[in-house]
């Protein structure tokens, strides 16, 4: 879904991929707002960026995002050198405006205007400043005076006037609170932000924005379409049942499809698969967002006529072809994305970036995500366990998506590996995998031409150390959340020759990437179990025993536990091993215990080579 409020965009590509800490940094940052007593709403924006070495070079290049409602104006720049001299001021002929629209998007009114000021001369500062004017707006502003994670913030203030007696609702987090002054008719609050030093990029951790200096503001009271609230949560839901009134209308034509499609079904849940099965069939994804920041779906009618539609427009599409069957279902608003955000319920506001469908039955609860190709009922990690908003007129409230279990992301890997005297003579996969693996997967499978399958399995599954010679992805039932994928390779770098002894490399159980634990500054954010299982079968030649000294092992703590057990015979060594990780969130004291539990599992399989011994 659109912004309702502007981000500065700013590219550090040559800054990330050097890790220069020093290389740039934003001097200083200023944001001038004020909601006049017609209730127009204006910005003024003013940045200095230092510029210290070229490694910072991407970081010229200013882009600023904008649309009809709320267009750029007042744009000025100029590079300062070292000594504080104006060397170069903005040229008109070197601003450039363009669509910012998105691949999957058919339309938006989005544009960004683009400009870049360099200099040759290390280090200097660019300033530049501009102003926007909205005439309906849902936030006052949404204040994050850091340009990147990385980046740090030597100065930022905001300040924001007000007419005296305005309702306003604010939310804040690591800054001091505001300074506020009145005169005569007006009211202004003023806030100042350091950002010195700069979180380094942690693995497993919660979404950064929640440990940046932030303010958001919103007004108590709007006009954005509709009149609206932010009061209280149930006051924004009926403003968004408003929004949503009169959107349900359906073409007879469509009607009467609909009628033979479900006819003589009685079970409600076959008949919502059913519906869902035809969404899919029949619609597909494209990005439409020109009405009302993107907020206000298209009607159901248009999404039956051209067949495509946003998150928003699809689901309302879905919503009115559930009512056609009397089945009642909630237009719901979450945020969606691999990493869990957590909404500030305490700041009644626009806090949402996706839209899916609430079903409640009788003995079953159905959600849906309109815009997914993949199995029915299923949201999978995109929006799983997070509070997700359902819109109902005077009973608006919050439920939580269903968590991942362990058995939603189970993989599974049987692997026969064939000896002989040279080594690995052939060796077998069949794997099934759930969760995020699964999801990449069928996509893969859906998206990708079958030639080039086999090069994006080698990579995603299973490295350079095979080489796959074969490979089928078994077919499936649709609503299936789960793949399986049988694969032979070539192995030779799994073992070694050294005369009567063949060492042997077992495949690695995948393991969470992780950055080490010397300066840890954020929690640990699991945001869904990892669970996988291996059973690993050695045919043994003629005349090999196996030499190796092997124990079963348990590793286990409050995070997860490693199993490892070993069967053998004359004929055969048969590995049965599982990882399971528990989703969680964890102090980041706890860190170096999770970075010890992952850093035992990858020791243990790097030192047991298996060795087996040729008996002459």
């Amino acid at each position: 879904m659109k912004n309702i409020f502007l981000i500065l965009i700013i590219w550090v590509t040559h800054f990330l991929a050097y890790g220069q800490e020093e290389s740039m940094a934003l001097l200083f940052q200023k944001n001038e707002i004020e909601v006049t007593k017609n209730n127009s709403l204006i910005k003024k924006y003013y940045y200095e960026i230092l510029i210290r070495d070229r490694f910072a070079e991407e970081a010229t290049k200013i882009s600023i995002p904008y649309s009809k409602n709320n267009k750029i104006k007042d744009l000025q720049a100029f590079i300062k050198d070292k000594e504080g001299k104006v060397i170069r001021t903005l040229k008109k002929n070197e601003i450039i405006d363009k669509s910012n629209i998105a691949e999957i998007s058919l339309y938006e009114d989005n544009m960004v205007r683009e400009f870049r000021l360099n200099h040759n001369d290390y280090p200097y500062t660019i300033c530049y400043s501009y102003r926007q004017e909205e005439k309906e707006f849902l936030y006052i502003d949404h204040w994050i005076p850091v340009l990147d994670q990385h980046i740090p913030t030597v100065s930022a203030e905001l300040q924001l006037t007000v007419p005296s007696n305005y309702p306003l609702s604010v939310s804040q987090g690591n800054i001091d609170e505001p300074v506020i002054s009145s005169a005569e008719n007006s009211t202004k609050y003023s806030w100042k932000a350091t950002y010195t030093n700069p979180i380094p990029v942690e693995s497993l951790s919660p979404p950064i924005h929640n440990y940046l200096p932030f303010v958001k503001i919103t007004p108590q009271e709007f006009k954005y379409d509709k009149k609206g609230s932010f009061n209280d949560w149930i006051s924004f839901g009926n403003w968004e049942t408003a929004l949503l009134k009169g959107l349900n209308d359906l073409p007879e034509s469509e009607k009467k499809r609909i009628d033979l499609l479900v006819k003589n079904r009685d079970d409600k849940h076959e008949v919502i698969r059913q519906l869902y099965h035809y969404l899919q069939d029949e619609t597909r994804y494209i990005n439409v967002s020109i009405d009302k920041g993107g907020l206000r779906p298209y009607p159901a009618s248009y999404v039956s006529v051209n067949k495509f539609g946003d998150c928003k427009a699809l689901t309302n599409y879905m919503k009115a072809l559930l009512e056609l069957c009397d089945i009642s279902s909630y237009y719901t608003s979450v945020y969606a994305g691999e990493t869990i955000r957590e909404i500030d319920k305490d700041f009644p506001s626009q806090q949402f970036n996706h839209v899916i469908l609430f079903v409640p039955l009788d003995r079953d609860t159905i959600w849906l995500d309109c815009t997914s190709k993949g199995p029915f009922n299923y949201l999978g990690t995109f929006t799983q366990n997070r509070d997700a908003f359902t819109i109902d007129q005077d009973n608006s409230h919050f439920v939580r998506t269903p968590a991942l279990t362990a058995e939603d992301v189970k993989s599974t890997r049987n692997i026969e590996m064939e000896l002989s005297g040279s080594g690995i003579r052939k060796a077998t996969f069949e794997n099934r995998y759930r969760g995020s693996k699964f999801e990449y997967l069928s996509q893969m499978e859906k998206m990708v031409p079958k030639n080039n399958q086999k090069k994006f399995i080698q990579d995603y599954i299973t490295g350079d150390k095979h080489e796959i010679t074969a490979f089928e992805i078994l077919p499936s039932n649709r609503d299936e959340t789960s793949i399986q994928i049988n694969f032979t390779t070539n192995s030779p770098h799994l073992f070694k020759i050294y005369g009567n002894d063949m060492i042997i490399s077992t495949p690695e159980i995948s393991l969470p990437h992780l950055t080490k634990p010397d300066s840890r500054v954020l929690p640990l954010q699991i945001n869904y179990p990892l669970y996988e299982t291996d059973s690993i079968t050695y045919v043994l030649p003629e005349k090999y025993i196996l030499v190796s000294k092997l124990s079963n092992q348990l590793f286990e703590t409050k995070f997860g536990h490693f199993k490892v057990a070993y069967l053998h015979d004359n004929s055969e060594l048969k590995i049965v091993r599982s990882l399971m990780i528990h989703s969680g969130r964890y102090n980041p004291e706890d860190y170096e215990s999770f970075y010890k539990f992952i850093d035992t599992i990858k020791n243990y399989q790097s030192s047991t080579p298996l060795i087996f011994n040729q008996i002459k």
